[in-house]
């Protein structure tokens, strides 16, 4: 049904990204971004500075914006604590921050030069990642995890039959 998904984004845990050319893969990778959230805001000075875990959307593209001017990662990561010190961010909002900045770290360079990406995921993940894809201008298609299922058994199904 999506033959011609090129960069595909399964957003979890461990998000991976795919590139596929003519039907054919040519790149996987996964990302750690989801495990490096939940490290930093339960186990590192980010802790202190969570006040709720509510989703809060500016708060979440103010993340993804500060992601986009950072350096690199493990430098910018202490710039986020500035932030919240000189109060750009506050605890109530940190969580969404945190969140917005790691996810836009990923798409900053796991997105280079994509103009679309097909999502496949489930609830919030694909919600967060579609927000965050659009806010760095790149189209996006969202499949479902349940739809990717069914269209997954009936490819199998059919080559198993048919091929």
């Amino acid at each position: 049904k999506y033959p011609e998904a090129g960069t595909i984004c399964l957003p979890g845990t461990h998000s991976k990204w795919v590139d596929v050319v003519d039907g054919k893969l040519q790149s996987f990778s996964t990302w750690m971004t989801g495990d490096l959230f939940k490290c930093l805001s339960q186990n590192t000075i980010f802790k202190e500075q969570i006040l709720s875990s509510n989703y809060q959307e500016a708060a979440f593209l103010d993340g993804l914006d500060a992601a986009r001017e950072a350096g690199p990662l493990l430098n910018s990561l202490f710039h986020l604590r500035t932030d919240y010190l000189f109060k750009k961010v506050g605890a109530r909002e940190f969580h969404s921050y945190l969140s917005g900045f790691l996810i836009g770290s990923e798409i900053k360079e796991a997105a280079v030069n994509c103009q679309k990406v097909y999502l496949c995921g489930s609830g919030c993940m694909n919600e967060y990642y579609e927000t965050a894809l659009r806010a760095y201008g790149i189209q996006t298609i969202t499949i479902t995890a349940d739809e990717a299922t069914i269209l997954g058994i009936k490819a199998v199904s059919e080559e198993k039959i048919y091929g």
